[in-house]
C-alpha cells in the first residue's frame, strides 16, 4: 500500500526514453548485399564495370556505359538464420521473408556529338537493407538480473522522477523497494541476484531501406565516363522484444518470473548525393572512383514498453504499461569513398574488384529538443573506420553468363575487430541481347554481440547470422 500511496502521489512524467542509439547508428549506415541479380552474383564489385542499374547507388558513372534504354526488375527471397551463445546454451531462430531488390528504367539518348555521344538518364528503386530476423537469446545467470540494472538507474531519483518507460514500470510492479521509509531516491532489490535463474530474450524485427535514385551520365569518346545520383533513401523499421527471467533459485521473494517487452517502430526519410568516374585505360583495363555524401535522415520513432510480473503471493500478476512515445531526429551517415578495378580477359569473362572506406564513428544524431551528447560520444568511441573488399568474376559463353563474388566488410568496432561479416555469391545469366534473364544466390554471414541489459552487469550474447539470399532480375533493352 505505501508503494501504491507514493506512485499516486507522485507526478505523472511522461517523457521520451531515447530509443536512438548506437546500434541504430550502426543498423541505418550498413548496406546489404542487394540488388540485381548480376551485381549480387559479383559480390557488388562493380564499381568499375557499369551497365547495371544498382552500380546507380554504387558508382553512378557505369550509367555512362548504357547504349540502350533498358528497364528491369528483382524479385528476391530467403532465409535468415541466427545462432545465439549465452550462459552456456546455443539457441537457433530462422525467418523466411520474401521482397523484390530493384525495379529500374534506363533512358539512353544518343547525340550527334563525336567526343560526348550519350546523356543518359535512370531512376527507380535500389533495395540497400533487409532487417526481417527473428533471434532467440537464453541462458543461466547466477550474477545479475535485470532488476539490478532499473535499481542502479534509479538510484538518487525520487518516485516521481523514474523513467515512465523502464525503472517507473519496475516500481509499479514490485521489482524493487525503497531503502528506507521516505522517498529519498535509494532502491533495493527485491531478488537475491547471485543466485541461479534463467534469462531469455525474444526479438523480432521487420522492415527494410533503400533509395530511390535519378541519376544522370555521359562518356567522353567512350573512355571517360561520368555519372551523379541524387539519392532519397527511405526505411522502415519495426522490432518487438521481450525479455523474460524465470526458474528462480531466490524462492523466498516469491517472484515466479517477469517479462520487460520494448516495442520499437522507426520511419526514416533522406537525400544524399554520389558523384563516380570510370576510365577505360586500355581495352583490357577499366579503373573507377566513387564519393558518397551522408545520407541526411529524417527519422521518426514510436516506442513503448511494459513489464508483467507474476508473484506467488498476494500480488498474483501486475501489469503495468509505459505511456505511448514519440520523438522527431535525425540521423546523419558516414561518407563512403570506393575505388575499384575491372580486368576484361579476351572478352570471354572478367575479374573485378572493389575497396570501400567508411568510418562509423563520424555517424550523428541530432535534434532540436534534446543534445544527444552521450549518445554521440558513446559513437564516437565505439565504432571505428572500416574497410570492405569486393571481388567479383564472370566467364562468358554467348549467350550464357557464369557469375562468383565475395566480400569482406570489415568490423566497425574499435574493440571487436574479429567482428567481420562475409559473403559468398554465385550467378547465372543469359543475355539475348533485347532480353536478359539472371540468378544468384548470395550465402552471407556476419558476428556480432547483444547485451540484454546494461553491459556493466552481464555478458554479452555472442550473435552469429546467415543469410541465404535468392535474386532473379528479368530485363527488356530496346
Amino acid at each position: 500500500m505505501q508503494k501504491l500511496f507514493l506512485t499516486l502521489l507522485s507526478v505523472s512524467l511522461f517523457y521520451y526514453s531515447n530509443a536512438q542509439t548506437e546500434i541504430d547508428a550502426l543498423r541505418y549506415s550498413q548496406n546489404d548485399i542487394v540488388g540485381t541479380a548480376r551485381f549480387s552474383a559479383m559480390a557488388g564489385a562493380y564499381g568499375a564495370l557499369g551497365a547495371d542499374f544498382t552500380t546507380l547507388s554504387y558508382n553512378p558513372a557505369g550509367i555512362g556505359f548504357y547504349q540502350f534504354s533498358e528497364l528491369t526488375f528483382t524479385p528476391s527471397f530467403g532465409n535468415i538464420v541466427t545462432t545465439s551463445y549465452f550462459g552456456g546454451s546455443r539457441n537457433v531462430d530462422e525467418k523466411l521473408n520474401t521482397n523484390f531488390s530493384n525495379f529500374g528504367y534506363v533512358v539512353s539518348s544518343p547525340r550527334n556529338d563525336e567526343q560526348w555521344k550519350r546523356i543518359n538518364l535512370a531512376f527507380g528503386y535500389n533495395r540497400t537493407a533487409n532487417y526481417k530476423k527473428r533471434t532467440y537469446i537464453s541462458g543461466e545467470n547466477s550474477s545479475s538480473s535485470m532488476i539490478d540494472n532499473f535499481v542502479a538507474n534509479a538510484q538518487g531519483n525520487t518516485i516521481n522522477n523514474l523513467n515512465s518507460f523502464t525503472e517507473l514500470l519496475a516500481w509499479n510492479t514490485y521489482l524493487f523497494d525503497p531503502l528506507d521509509t521516505i522517498d529519498n531516491g535509494n532502491y533495493i532489490s527485491n531478488l537475491n541476484a547471485n543466485l541461479s535463474k534463467k534469462q531469455e530474450k525474444v526479438i523480432n524485427s521487420s522492415g527494410s531501406a533503400g533509395e530511390y535514385v535519378f541519376s544522370v551520365g555521359t562518356s567522353y569518346e567512350d573512355r571517360i565516363y561520368l555519372g551523379a545520383t541524387i539519392g532519397m533513401p527511405s526505411l522502415d523499421y519495426y522490432e518487438k522484444s521481450t525479455y523474460t527471467e524465470s526458474e528462480f533459485a531466490d524462492t523466498a521473494a516469491h517472484l515466479q518470473y517477469f517479462d520487460y517487452s520494448e516495442e520499437l517502430t522507426t520511419t526514416g526519410k533522406g537525400v544524399n548525393l554520389k558523384v563516380g568516374a570510370i576510365v577505360r585505360l586500355n581495352d583490357w583495363v577499366r579503373v573507377g572512383g566513387a564519393l558518397h555524401s551522408p545520407t541526411f535522415y529524417d527519422m521518426e520513432d514510436e516506442y513503448s514498453t511494459a513489464i508483467t510480473a507474476v508473484w506467488s503471493d498476494s500480488l498474483g500478476t501486475i501489469y503495468e504499461t509505459s505511456p505511448f512515445g514519440y520523438f522527431n531526429y535525425e540521423l546523419r551517415t558516414p561518407w563512403k569513398t570506393i575505388g575499384s578495378i575491372a580486368i576484361n580477359i579476351q572478352k570471354k569473362g572478367l575479374i573485378t574488384a572493389d575497396i570501400e572506406m567508411i568510418d562509423y564513428s563520424s555517424t550523428k544524431f541530432n535534434s532540436d529538443s534534446y543534445k544527444f551528447s552521450d549518445e554521440n560520444e558513446i559513437i564516437n568511441s565505439l565504432y571505428t573506420k572500416a574497410t570492405n573488399i569486393r571481388l567479383g568474376g564472370e566467364m562468358k559463353y554467348k549467350p550464357f553468363r557464369i557469375r562468383a563474388g565475395y566480400a569482406l566488410y570489415g568490423s566497425p568496432y574499435k574493440e571487436n575487430t574479429e567482428l567481420t561479416n562475409q559473403s559468398f555469391s554465385f550467378g547465372l545469366g543469359i543475355d539475348r541481347g533485347h532480353f536478359i534473364a539472371d540468378f544468384a544466390y548470395v550465402f552471407s554471414e556476419g558476428s556480432s554481440e547483444h547485451y540484454t541489459y546494461s553491459a556493466d552487469l552481464v555478458q554479452p550474447a555472442a550473435i552469429t547470422t546467415t543469410y541465404h539470399n535468392f535474386l532473379f532480375t528479368l530485363g527488356l533493352r530496346y
